[in-house]
């Protein structure tokens, strides 16, 4: 280009050819340093690190309407989870962007660099392909036997919180459980000890305010719970019903005003 090129655009163009590019590259260079910061700034600013991935709300992401920035946000979150050799192509940086627009809950994307990029609900999930398999493998399964009556708390080192079970008066705690700072379950309808256990395949229940029973996956769809969160999910069974789960309570369980001894039900974190 040096020895042919630029001569003869010179020569046959323009004798400040060569100069006018100069000063073309000294301008882009100035807008690539622009870009590049602010697509910084917006990912330091709107993304969430946790569990080795980088997580970014869709609506702040869609919010930016420049092409050239959300591509420079898309290279930046990859590289940040990339850990092996592998560039994104301009096709890999749009299917991310469709993605955002109109994918569908729980799809996954797989890039270039071994990432993952997922739709999670309302978030891009940017995380390591390893990652994702490692933690698949070391699924959340438990299962702790509780007696009933006294107090009882249970370490979940697979969910990072502790589940306090602990019988008390119900007339003197006001039956709120608000104020007791749980859901609590009527003693008397219960029949021998409790269960606490990761959820199940199949798992259903009739929580409080509903007619009939559910899947809990169903339940927990409604709340918008994606199925990664859902591993683990703690739930109290006994004789065979599910009486409780993390967020709900089952109504034939629940306490009322007619309880006299009730089972508290809480979560702390570990």
């Amino acid at each position: 280009m040096r020895r042919k090129l630029l001569p003869l655009l010179e020569k046959e163009f323009n004798p400040k050819a060569v100069e006018h590019l100069a000063e073309l590259a000294h301008l882009a260079r100035k807008d690539e340093a622009f870009l590049s910061d602010t697509a910084k700034l917006r990912c330091d600013a709107l993304s969430t690190f946790a569990d080795g991935s980088y997580r970014i709300p869709i609506r702040d992401f869609a919010s930016c309407s420049s092409e050239a920035l959300t591509s420079r946000m898309i290279r930046m979150l990859t590289n940040k989870v990339r850990e092996n050799a592998g560039e994104l192509a301009a096709l890999h940086v749009d299917a991310v962007r469709q993605l955002a627009r109109s994918g569908e809950n729980g799809k996954m994307l797989q890039l270039p660099g071994g990432v993952d990029v997922r739709r999670d609900n309302d978030a891009l999930v940017f995380l390591p392909r390893e990652k994702k398999n490692s933690t698949k493998k070391s699924s959340k399964k438990f299962s702790h036997e509780v007696e009933l009556g006294g107090e009882t708390s249970i370490a979940l080192e697979e969910m990072g919180c502790v589940i306090r079970i602990r019988s008390i008066d119900w007339p003197t705690a006001g039956r709120d459980t608000s104020k007791s700072g749980g859901f609590a379950l009527d003693e008397a309808k219960l029949n021998g000890p409790l269960v606490l256990r990761n959820m199940q395949p199949g798992d259903r229940m009739r929580p409080e305010g509903r007619q009939h029973a559910h899947k809990l996956s169903r339940l927990l769809n409604e709340k918008r719970i994606s199925r990664w969160e859902r591993e683990g999910w703690p739930v109290l069974e006994n004789a065979k019903n599910i009486v409780w789960a993390r967020g709900f309570v089952a109504a034939e369980f629940a306490a009322t005003e007619h309880t006299q001894r009730a089972i508290l039900v809480s979560e702390e974190p570990a």
